[in-house]
């Protein structure tokens, strides 16, 4: 959710994840949730 919608964040989040990744061959895909930039709200809201 978190990072899930166009922009810097997400940007941020893409860079970061192919430098830690950029050794590992089978790293995992970077994988944006099902519910996009509205996931976070979502886990937030389930938690009161």
């Amino acid at each position: 959710g978190l990072g899930s919608a166009r922009g810097p964040v997400r940007a941020a989040i893409e860079r970061a994840y192919a430098a830690h990744t950029a050794a590992r061959p089978d790293a995992p895909p970077l994988l944006t949730a099902v519910l996009g930039p509205d996931a976070g709200l979502v886990g937030a809201a389930s938690l009161v």
